[in-house]
């Protein structure tokens, strides 16, 4: 493995664990907010109930279902319900660094640089 390889997975890595950590911080400080409760409400239907639900609504399903299945695994906590924004957020600093890569092969720092903003 080359230094320029190990500079960047170092750099993506501190800049990953950077990102988590500032999502962690304070998560679970404030109460759930209106739009947070209707989440959880929504969430706690059935499959085919959340499907109804967001029938006539702007927002597709997805995230109702993946919640759904996240509140039977952690719970309804403030912590565990905004987990799953924190692990989605983070994940995006990943996806983006990955598609900075492939955009630009030549210049890794960008990719970097761009995960960290």
């Amino acid at each position: 493995m080359s230094l320029h390889l190990r500079r960047d997975i170092a750099a993506i890595i501190g800049v990953i664990w950077l990102a988590f950590g500032l999502r962690l911080l304070s998560l679970a400080d404030a109460n759930i907010w209106w739009d947070e409760g209707w989440s959880v409400w929504l969430a706690r239907q059935s499959v085919l109930g959340i499907a109804r639900g967001t029938a006539a609504d702007v927002h597709p399903p997805l995230y109702y279902w993946l919640l759904h299945a996240w509140q039977a695994l952690a719970g309804e906590s403030e912590f565990a319900v905004r987990f799953l924004s924190v692990a989605a957020g983070t994940l995006t600093v990943v996806a983006l660094w990955y598609l900075g890569r492939l955009l630009l092969p030549g210049r890794r720092w960008v990719a970097v640089a761009a995960s960290a903003f």
